[in-house]
């Protein structure tokens, strides 16, 4: 989402500074840093810093926020504080936003410093005018050099698609002796066109189906998205029997597309970024085609979806379409059910994540939360799989419970219906507790353990055991609560010398069975 900022100078503070970025997205955030403040004030590092903030009204008064962001308070009718030290961020769902806000900086160290803008006015953050400053969304390659962003240039004409529409009708068969041709037999090509909004406002993606020659269905794809010129835009998609049913493969390869090896996705390549043709046998293609748009470039990459946050769906069959938004939980019920049941990678991080996403949305109905407290509670109750050869950072689980943990308070104390209230209080119980400090403890634990009694690592010799070893692999990748029970039956094993005694323990504390321990780690339990 497109970014702009302003620089922040203090009063009589000559080497503090700060900076506040403003992102105009589906969210609103307003991020604020400040730098050189316990040096400008003499402070050790026994110090604390809050933004004591507010909205602004139209008048130039301080006034309440309509919601309080994550990691918010509000000490008194109108004002509210956040901890800033020296980094904080106001989100706000879009419809939420104000226009403006307005702050001070309060420091408690040897009594309470309160830091302004020159001539000691407060600082004043106008989000509507600075939003209008940043540059137009682009798409952002996590982890990879990506360079100045543009919408790739193409020709206006589109030669393969004018060919298409002029092919020949389909010679009419030969009836009997006498008979006439049926009325309004073999047409030739007829197109149907079709588009949908990147999400995140990053573009948009058309198409047009050219059917109706007798011999195959085209179908032409072009994006408009703004990209490094480096990068690389891929199709990621799967064959349909029907709009939104499961991904397969095509029924027959398909001309400069490449399967992706789980058996259900395939991808071709938008040449120059901008243009690709999917072509099958009439007599194969499929329903529908749904996909998502993959960006990779210089080791980073990005998956983009449509503006509501479901794949793209081209209907290609007469009389098909593609699924409608539908009512009120719809989407966020074929998001779970998609994951839970059809993915091949899975995991319980995977697993907050979308339901962080999920919660992040304003307004949320009661079907909606339904959905979220559902999958939490069965996920909890281990009806749902935790480990689905997906894995993750420790420090990436530690964040998401974190944020996820914000997000849920900041949503619970802005609900006002008393059923998604509710439903909300249940998914608190299933929530992992936690912040994002520490996130590689347990990892770097078990590493001194192994060091300190010479317990084989990777290429480091040593006493090989291959139950720490895997278990060290499994906290690389897939740490959880599991963890502790794992530690409680490996301690029953060590004082009893019975193997059998892990397996009981880790039964009795967390209810895993041997089948769980084998999908923790890729190497799996033996």
């Amino acid at each position: 989402p497109p970014t702009a900022a302003m620089d922040l100078t203090f009063d009589g503070l000559g080497e503090a500074s700060g900076r506040v970025e403003v992102t105009d997205g589906e969210q609103v955030r307003i991020k604020v840093q400040l730098r050189g403040i316990r040096r400008s004030l003499h402070t050790g590092d026994n110090v604390g810093c809050e933004l004591h903030w507010a909205c602004l009204d139209d008048a130039g008064g301080w006034q309440a926020p309509l919601m309080q962001p994550a990691g918010s308070r509000s000490v008194d009718p109108v004002a509210s504080r956040i901890e800033c030290k020296f980094d904080a961020v106001l989100a706000f769902p879009k419809d939420k936003a104000p226009k403006a806000i307005v702050f001070v900086v309060l420091v408690h160290a040897n009594g309470e410093h309160w830091l302004k803008a020159p001539g000691q006015q407060d600082f004043v953050v106008k989000i509507d005018e600075l939003a209008q400053q940043a540059p137009p969304a682009a798409v952002a390659l996590a982890g990879g050099a990506a360079g100045p962003s543009r919408v790739a240039e193409r020709a206006a004409d589109w030669p393969e698609l004018k060919a298409a529409l002029a092919a020949p009708a389909p010679a009419a068969e030969n009836g009997a002796k006498g008979k006439k041709k049926k009325k309004g037999a073999a047409k030739g090509p007829v197109a149907k066109k079709g588009g949908a909004d990147v999400e995140g406002g990053l573009g948009k993606m058309e198409w047009t189906i050219v059917q109706g020659d007798g011999v195959s269905v085209h179908v032409f794809v072009e994006a408009r998205v703004p990209l490094p010129e480096s990068a690389r835009l891929f199709l990621h998609l799967g064959c349909q029997a029907a709009p939104g049913g499961e991904w397969e493969l095509p029924a027959e390869p398909l001309p400069g597309c490449t399967p992706f090896g789980d058996g259900k996705a395939t991808r071709a390549e938008l040449v120059g970024q901008s243009r690709v043709v999917l072509t099958f046998p009439e007599k194969s293609a499929p329903a529908a085609v749904a996909f998502v748009l993959y960006a990779a470039s210089g080791g980073g990459e990005q998956w983009l979806k449509t503006s509501g946050g479901s794949d793209f769906c081209i209907a290609i069959a007469d009389g098909v379409a593609a699924p409608a938004a539908g009512g009120p939980g719809e989407e966020v019920a074929r998001a779970f059910c998609d994951a839970e049941t059809k993915y091949s990678h899975w995991s319980h991080f995977q697993r907050l994540c979308l339901v962080k996403d999920y919660m992040s949305k304003p307004d949320l109905s009661a079907a909606e939360a339904a959905w979220i407290a559902c999958d939490l509670r069965l996920a909890q109750a281990k009806a749902l799989e935790w480990y689905r050869l997906r894995g993750y950072q420790p420090k990436d689980m530690a964040h998401v419970q974190e944020a996820l943990g914000g997000v849920l308070a900041s949503a619970v104390a802005a609900v006002k219906d008393p059923t998604v209230r509710a439903l909300m209080r249940m998914s608190v119980l299933a929530c992992p507790r936690g912040n994002a400090s520490g996130g590689d403890a347990i990892r770097h634990g078990i590493l001194n353990i192994m060091r300190n009694h010479g317990i084989r690592e990777g290429h480091r010799p040593g006493i090989e055991c291959k139950f720490i070893e895997q278990w060290h692999q499994k906290l690389h990748t897939n740490s959880a609560p599991d963890d502790i029970a794992i530690c409680e039956g490996y301690l029953a094993f060590l004082s009893s010398g019975n193997p059998d005694d892990l397996f009981r323990v880790v039964w009795e504390r967390a209810g895993i069975t041997r089948e769980d321990l084998s999908k923790m780690a890729g190497c799996g339990f033996k």
